[in-house]
């Protein structure tokens, strides 16, 4: 009965809001948020063999799958590569001016990734090395399951443990993205990470994977690592912009709250494990952003939102839940097969780890998006998902000075 109660404010509330106290202008501008985990990584394609599409059809299907839901602002996950952030930005640039990542520049703008030779990430003599030697001790039928990682990166750390230092001294965090990028295929990682040539075929590494788009200005923006001097395989950390001078945004991708010995090879001395490290990371977000309003933080924050699920990270979510308000997804965003064909090896129940949070705002409207049956790829007869993960939008309002229509 509360919840029903509250359901009712909040639709009486919306319809007010909506219609003005005279029925002719709007009181607050209602804004929709969007954030999508794309996989635009390599490894999802591994996870079910069967189903072969490649990364640029997926690319382009969510290109077309952002700009027919209109959100006002868009927080993506897992783009890497540069020339994605450009294809991305670029053919979405009429609907979305605003753009924001780790590549661009303090004023905004984005260097081609394609025009400009942009030096490849990792040298040559020291990556031909590793790859030798992983494929001489470490080959391995990896799936792209997470849990999977940690025995690959145990087996680099014991046995190629030399040449992988080498590595990580001369080529750094943007070396490690671009290879782990190529682990679908092994034989490219040379090609496309490491060439002889001076020019990179894959542009600047995205390190943290992060991309923002807004049809609103950002008139501030920053790009924030949780651990700016230490190395990662995967760059954990948020974009964080202000919107029209009014509401921060924040774009954010966590560690994975999954059992076990953490993977980053780097980051055991500080996380012995991985839900240590996805704990710490919710408390910076929440350090940083509790007195911070009104503001919208967007992304893959790993842990689930019901309480259904043994060990999937509720009480990780409850912690979030006491500094912001959001509106939990009816259905999973992160689902097993049969719910997303992708997830043959991964979780053991379907989880909803991707959210819309709100401060100072109130977060209602919560859908889940990108579904084969509204959206999808064509492959064998079957509707193919565009991602491991589905997105998920969710709505508040804002008052309308100031903001562009």
């Amino acid at each position: 009965m509360r919840h029903f109660q509250r359901f009712l404010l909040v639709a009486v509330l919306v319809n007010v809001l909506e219609l003005g106290i005279c029925k002719r202008w709007p009181i607050f501008k209602k804004v929709k948020a969007l954030t999508f985990n794309t996989g635009l990584t390599g490894v999802v394609e591994m996870k079910n063999p069967g189903h072969d599409t490649s990364r640029a059809d997926r690319r382009a299907a969510i290109i077309d799958a952002i700009r027919v839901e209109e959100a006002d602002i868009v927080c993506l996950q897992e783009v890497m590569i540069g020339k994605d952030i450009e294809a991305i930005v670029t053919g979405l640039q009429d609907i979305y001016p605003h753009s924001h990542s780790s590549l661009h520049l303090f004023d905004g703008t984005l260097p081609s990734q394609s025009a400009t030779p942009v030096v490849p990430p990792c040298p040559n003599q020291q990556t031909t090395a590793l790859l030798q030697c992983f494929i001489a001790n470490c080959t391995t039928n990896f799936t792209g399951n997470f849990a999977e990682a940690s025995d690959f990166l145990a087996c680099v750390s014991v046995s190629c443990l030399a040449a992988f230092q080498s590595l990580v001294i001369i080529g750094g965090e943007k070396c490690l993205d671009c290879i782990l990028n190529q682990i679908q295929d092994p034989s490219k990682i040379v090609l496309n990470c490491a060439p002889s040539t001076l020019t990179s075929p894959l542009g600047t590494m995205n390190t943290n994977g992060l991309l923002m788009l807004s049809k609103h200005k950002f008139t501030s923006r920053r790009t924030v690592d949780f651990y700016p001097n230490t190395i990662e395989l995967f760059v954990r950390g948020y974009l964080e912009a202000k919107v029209e001078d009014r509401v921060t945004a924040v774009c954010t991708h966590l560690f994975p709250y999954v059992s076990g010995i953490n993977p980053e090879p780097f980051m055991q001395s500080f996380f012995n494990t991985s839900i240590e490290q996805n704990a710490y990371e919710i408390g910076q977000l929440i350090s940083q952003f509790r007195d911070v309003k009104p503001a919208v933080l967007m992304g893959d924050f790993n842990v689930n939102g019901r309480s259904t699920s043994a060990g999937s990270g509720y009480d990780h979510f409850l912690r979030l839940t006491s500094a912001f308000n959001t509106d939990v997804s009816d259905g999973c965003s992160f689902c097993r097969v049969p719910g997303n064909v992708y997830n043959l090896n991964d979780e053991p129940s379907d989880t909803v780890i991707d959210f819309v949070f709100g401060n100072g705002l109130w977060i209602f409207n919560t859908q889940r998006v990108f579904t084969p049956d509204r959206v999808s790829i064509q492959h064998k007869g079957q509707a193919v998902p565009l991602s491991d993960h589905y997105g998920i939008t969710g709505e508040f309002f804002v008052l309308p000075s100031g903001w562009n229509n």
